[in-house]
């Protein structure tokens, strides 16, 4: 799922900054992995540019023991 997508689904949840700490703590606990278009890691805050090309794949661990 691109960043840009996950954002725009919580809108009306979390503002960006919320959801930058949400995206941080999941991927600190190996739930989720940022990858860019071209397969590097993505660190800090993204624009609304940088947002759509950036996914997030699963991790190590499961969602469920989160």
């Amino acid at each position: 799922m691109e960043q840009a997508e996950l954002r725009w689904r919580m809108q009306n949840v979390y503002d960006r900054l919320e959801l930058e700490d949400l995206v941080r703590y999941l991927e600190e606990h190996k739930v989720i992995e940022r990858r860019g278009l071209s397969g590097s890691k993505c660190v800090g805050p993204l624009d609304d540019g940088e947002e759509f090309s950036v996914w997030l794949l699963l991790g190590e661990q499961h969602w469920y023991h989160v």
